[in-house]
């Protein structure tokens, strides 16, 4: 993916390709507040855990650590997958974006991509600072993610009305995390593991 040579353009570019993508995927899956797992068809409920092949799309930028992924072989996953992260950088972060990517599970012509954040969504765009109300990840801290529930019920959701149309249950054997974006909360962060943005007031 190459660098937008406008930081304007490539935050409305990025924005907008994800909210297409999102939207693409969750219109096809109407979103419940019932507990993931009531929706979990026989199939998808019964298979035994499984050594799943984990790869990051790129290196994590070396402000982060990733000190604990588990859930990843769980005969219930994605439910209880986490992702520890240690901020081991000297600034706080503010707001982190990562992907979860299984590839063998395709809907629309794409995969299905779980969006796991942490932080006020606007600070998506690094030009958008750190208001007071912020608790970021300070230096030496660590933060556990999860991935949200509505995502699972939607998950959930699509394998209920897939099972029908397969012969045998869903087997995912491979997941892809990508820690996509950063943000220090002074207008600079990283972004696909390299450093991006200008400090505001410089």
């Amino acid at each position: 993916m190459k660098r937008a040579q406008s930081n304007g353009f490539f935050y409305s570019s990025v924005r907008t390709v994800l909210v297409l993508a999102i939207s693409s995927l969750l219109s096809q899956v109407s979103p419940s507040t019932t507990a993931a797992n009531s929706y979990l068809p026989a199939k998808f409920q019964t298979q035994e855990p499984i050594k799943r092949k984990l790869s990051l799309a790129y290196d994590p930028p070396p402000v982060i650590k990733l000190t604990r992924i588990s859930g990843v072989d769980s005969a219930d996953f994605p439910n209880d997958f986490e992702v520890e992260i240690k901020n081991i950088g000297d600034k706080p972060i503010y707001f982190m974006y990562l992907y979860l990517d299984l590839p063998e599970v395709e809907i629309g012509g794409s995969h299905w991509v779980f969006i796991i954040q942490y932080g006020r969504g606007e600070l998506l765009e690094l030009r958008n600072t750190a208001n007071a109300d912020d608790v970021p990840i300070k230096p030496g801290e660590v933060h556990t993610l999860k991935i949200p529930t509505n995502q699972l019920n939607n998950f959930a959701k699509l394998m209920k009305e897939l099972e029908p149309t397969r012969s045998e249950a869903l087997k995912i054997t491979k997941v892809q995390l990508s820690p996509f974006l950063i943000n220090f909360g002074d207008g600079t962060g990283y972004i696909l593991g390299k450093p991006n943005g200008k400090q505001v007031g410089q």
